[in-house]
């Protein structure tokens, strides 16, 4: 009986590993070009939200899309501080949780020390939870870094909606709430309404919801393709992006956002602060 199961575990192993190794090829021949420029060949597979932003790394299948290395290669450093601001609220619940937010904070404040002095201190919400308020003279590297992260998703989400990438001439609004700005009334109530049947990502019973939820919005009979997405990451950040043809009619909220293209990720640094001003003032022109 004990080599009967060994036999069967192995065998659920080897079929795990199969199907693992499978992914990158059905990717590929589905995705053929990339889901962030829409123009180069697919070359790997980006896992949009990222293994990362999950406890453990336990993420279970689904929104995996076919990028080229050039928009894939940015990716790290915003995965990472995404990932460790998304575990701050609420705080750790149990010993994995609690392991798991020291080691993005300690990696963050390795790699990216600027970031994690923003993180330090906040505001207490009527909730008695205690909320990270995003200011201070690097706050703008933190709203790139988000703001890209925002955009990729929606990016990601676009294609799994639409079943094709973005076209490359179509603008990208993109910009993130912090769980105090929610609490504090300060999002305008027009945007949670894109949330209207939360989806999330799931491997038989087991659900992802409380750590990542998301809703679009778009209309198969629009000529114009608008894309509107809203997501929350635990109860630490959420973000809203729309995805249309050109500027036309873009509405700015809030004094965070900014506007990009598809391909924005060649070449992209969040820490060049001046990029992301660029693509503000871009946002802004209407």
């Amino acid at each position: 009986m004990d080599n009967l199961a060994t036999c069967a575990a192995d065998c659920g192993h080897d079929l795990a590993l199969m199907a693992r190794d499978k992914l990158p090829a059905r990717v590929r021949k589905e995705q053929p070009i990339c889901t962030y420029c829409g123009v180069s060949p697919t070359e790997q597979v980006d896992h949009c939200p990222p293994k990362s932003v999950f406890i453990g790394s336990l993420r279970p299948q689904g929104l995996e899309f076919g990028c080229c290395d050039a928009c894939h290669q940015p990716t790290r450093a915003i995965d990472q501080i995404a990932a460790t601001f998304s575990r701050l609220m609420p705080g750790p619940q149990t010993e994995l949780e609690e392991a798991d937010i020291w080691k993005y904070a300690e990696a963050t404040k390795n790699n990216y020390p600027e970031i994690i002095e923003l993180f330090r201190g906040g505001v207490e919400m009527p909730d008695g939870n205690i909320a990270i308020q995003i200011s201070g003279p690097n706050a703008a590297r933190m709203h790139y870094a988000m703001n890209a992260f925002c955009a990729r998703l929606a990016l990601g989400l676009y294609r799994q909606r639409v079943g094709k990438p973005a076209a490359p001439q179509m603008r990208i609004y993109a910009t993130y709430y912090t769980a105090a700005e929610i609490q504090l009334g300060e999002v305008d109530p027009r945007i949670f309404q894109v949330m209207r049947e939360p989806k999330t990502l799931k491997a038989g019973r087991n659900s992802a919801a409380n750590q990542f939820q998301y809703d679009w919005y778009y209309d198969d009979a629009d000529p114009h393709g608008f894309f509107v997405m809203f997501a929350e990451f635990r109860k630490s950040f959420c973000p809203f992006v729309m995805i249309k043809p050109d500027l036309m009619d873009f509405e700015i909220y809030g004094n965070k956002g900014a506007v990009f293209k598809p391909g924005f990720l060649k070449g992209m640094d969040y820490r060049d602060v001046g990029q992301w001003e660029e693509r503000r003032r871009e946002g802004l022109k209407e």
